[in-house]
């Protein structure tokens, strides 16, 4: 039998079992390579039966403890490998898994409990990964520290800590543990991803080497996701560079066109580039999708308004800018958009009503002088024109 040819030795163990209704040993080795293809209610079954003889008992236990964890039943999983335990407590594999089923399953704590009393550099790792998953940083820093002290030259234990140290924004310690990985290893697409998001999180912002560093890792990776696409939508719309922002953009509704803000950001963008009709259909586009969250809701018939505006198209402007407002009434920039809309449609008198209910409201909010003093300056010129009732 070629080695690892578990459908082949399958099929042999199945013919044996014909003429062998009574072999726990069978048993055992029909459940583990069922084990090996997948097939875990059968391996359950088969090294069930096997678990009953004592010099099979605690083999066929770790197994069908890995076929309950692989099915997600991890009350039985941890039965099974506690039992082993329980029997051999230096039996480093089974603690090994009883640990993984504590973490997948939500139960730090137990799990830590578990660690042998000088816990190996693989229960450290299982643990920091586990924590750091669950979002907490400082204790995943300790096992992380001790996995790198373990063994320092360890991809797994250097990229851990690296890890860690970015979450906890400590980003001058991730930075030079990517840098090195980065330097001994420079075909690894996780690496270059890390290094895009740790000159991101930088407090000064090296958003060209985040891009240089996102384009490594898409070549290297040969695909991208949408969060990636977006990202970079965002970074070159930060240095302003309209159509790059546009291509990635397109990137992200090519990748799932139910993605609302994605949308939203081309929509921005071809405004950027005077697209306007395309930026209008995309901004009626996120209006459809998004369904959820108010401040997001408000902000995209704001965006189609100011683009209507543009366009001189003042009553569509009017309709997206009041839907804005019915969203989000205390919204400055729509108030004022609504504003200039009527003023742009020669509607003085709702003009200066909208002119003087963002005055009210920008007094409290923006410092006087710019807007504020352009607009009483309009005012003004309006009032020359049309003096409201009182």
């Amino acid at each position: 039998m070629i080695l690892g040819d578990y459908a082949g030795a399958l099929k042999i163990f199945h013919t044996l079992q014909a003429g062998q209704k009574d072999n726990p040993l069978l048993d055992y080795s029909l459940g583990v390579c069922q084990f090996n293809l997948g097939e875990y209610p059968a391996s359950i079954k088969a090294l069930g039966v096997a678990s009953r003889t004592d010099s099979l008992s605690l083999r066929a236990r770790y197994f069908r403890g890995k076929a309950y964890q692989a099915l997600g039943q991890n009350m039985e999983a941890i039965a099974d490998f506690q039992y082993i335990l329980d029997a051999d407590s230096g039996s480093r594999p089974a603690r090994m898994e009883l640990i993984r089923t504590f973490c997948q399953s939500g139960r730090l704590d137990m799990a830590a409990r578990t660690l042998s009393k000088e816990p190996d550099i693989n229960e450290c790792l299982l643990m920091g990964r586990s924590l750091l998953n669950r979002n907490r940083s400082h204790d995943a820093l300790e096992y992380a520290r001790i996995a790198y002290a373990l063994d320092s030259t360890l991809w797994t234990s250097r990229i851990l800590l690296a890890d860690v140290l970015f979450s906890l924004k400590q980003d001058s310690g991730a930075y030079f543990r990517y840098a090195s990985l980065m330097m001994e290893n420079k075909g690894s697409s996780v690496v270059a991803r890390k290094m895009a998001l740790c000159f991101e999180q930088d407090p000064m912002r090296h958003i060209p080497s985040a891009i240089m560093f996102m384009q490594k890792y898409f070549q290297l990776a040969g695909d991208t996701t949408v969060g990636d696409a977006g990202r970079m939508g965002n970074w070159y719309y930060e240095l302003k560079q309209y159509d790059s922002a546009e291509v990635y953009f397109r990137k992200v509704v090519e990748l799932d066109p139910t993605v609302v803000q994605g949308h939203f950001n081309r929509g921005l963008a071809l405004v950027q580039l005077d697209r306007l009709n395309e930026a209008v259909q995309e901004f009626k586009h996120s209006e459809m999708l998004d369904r959820e969250n108010i401040q997001f809701s408000a902000s995209i018939p704001r965006s189609l308004g100011s683009t209507y505006a543009m366009k001189k198209q003042f009553r569509s402007a009017i309709t997206s800018f009041r839907r804005s407002l019915d969203i989000d009434p205390g919204d400055l920039e729509a108030t004022l958009g609504l504003a200039r809309a009527y003023d742009g449609a020669g509607r003085r008198q709702d003009a200066l009503k909208w002119y003087k209910k963002f005055l009210n409201a920008a007094k409290k909010q923006l410092p006087d002088g710019g807007v504020i003093k352009e607009t009483r300056e309009r005012m003004k010129e309006l009032s020359a024109y049309y003096t409201p009732d009182k």
